[in-house]
């Protein structure tokens, strides 16, 4: 069964219920890890990505974006400060490109980008604090965005505050066999419910999180997504890789996209080619592109879309199979 398939199925209630109101554990949803060592790794990352995260103290952590030489996206991640060094958090899958991505810039500055084990799963919904103190570690510095440990060796468990899912929650390293073991117990004390891949989906699109490889791609802009303008770029630091770019718009210009949260009024219910043009009545000029698509329980289809500014908000949507979208407030 294709992903496709898959995101076309409708998603299972008590899941997104555990995600708005109890417990959600996503195995499936392990973001890659990287550390960074050498010689002020802080203020070398600083030089290079979009936030301000040389003066991150230990425990702190922030989001933050490569771009190109022209400030279109390159990679996202975040970043903590661990006392040694930094580590990063990446998407499941994109930790080779963010290593790819900075390996060049850092190596300048005498400092070496390691990857290491993937998180061992993330656990999501308003329940994740309850379940963080029944493993010892304070949730405090998490809903910062920082990150905190417990336990050494095989014992360890990293907790990081970033789900990069737009929901809130943390993505868990584990040190070994015994602090996943140790972690599966509580699990199943707090009665954590296992989420699968659609209800993720529609809960990242409900929550309008971009994703890399969807919404995010080389020819997107930062600042066309509020979200990450908001979170991921510091207006107020010195120059980084496509800074000249992103400083030109945020001062003199706008950004002609918009990132929408749509939902689908009529026609087909298998999931659609994606990515797929969309316009503001069959056969007109293209005002968009469809990019990402679920199927909610209640709501039937929702999705993502990238709009031209010069789309009216409230006007509805149409793609060339057929499809009508509305905005969704």
């Amino acid at each position: 069964m294709g992903d496709e398939d898959v995101f076309a199925q409708a998603v299972d209630q008590g899941q997104l219920a555990a995600l708005s109101g109890g417990l959600a554990v996503a195995r499936g949803w392990r973001p890659d890890l990287l550390r960074v060592r050498g010689t002020e790794p802080l203020a070398a990352l600083d030089r290079i990505v979009t936030q301000a995260v040389k003066e991150l103290q230990p425990g702190e952590g922030r989001l933050a974006l490569l771009l190109h030489a022209k400030g279109q996206f390159r990679a996202l991640f975040a970043v903590f400060a661990d006392g040694e060094g930094a580590t990063l958090l990446a998407p499941p899958g994109r930790g080779g490109e963010v290593l790819a991505g900075l390996e060049r810039y850092l190596a300048l500055s005498r400092c070496r980008l390691e990857r290491s084990s993937p998180a061992a799963l993330t656990l999501l919904g308003p329940g994740w604090e309850a379940a963080v103190v029944a493993c010892g570690a304070d949730p405090a510095p998490l809903r910062a965005g920082g990150w905190a440990a417990v336990g050494e060796g095989e014992g360890r468990l990293g907790f990081f505050g970033w789900t990069l899912l737009g929901l809130p929650g943390v993505a868990v390293a584990t040190g070994g066999v015994l602090a996943a073991e140790a972690l599966e117990q509580q699990l199943a004390v707090q009665g954590a419910v296992p989420i699968a891949a659609p209800a993720l989906e529609c809960a990242r699109i409900l929550a309008a999180w971009p994703a890399w490889g969807a919404e995010l791609t080389e020819t997107t802009l930062p600042p066309e997504i509020a979200i990450l303008d908001e979170l991921a770029i510091c207006y107020r630091k010195g120059c980084y890789t496509g800074q000249e770019t992103i400083a030109r718009m945020k001062t003199y210009g706008h950004p002609n996209w918009r990132l929408a949260r749509l939902r689908q009024e009529a026609g087909a219910e298998e999931a659609p080619a994606l990515p797929q043009e969309l316009f503001l009545e069959q056969g007109g000029k293209v005002k968009g592109r469809l990019t990402s698509w679920a199927r909610h329980p209640q709501l039937g289809g929702v999705a993502l879309g990238m709009v031209h500014r010069t789309s009216p908000e409230d006007a509805p949507l149409h793609t060339a199979d057929g499809r009508r979208f509305a905005p969704l407030p």
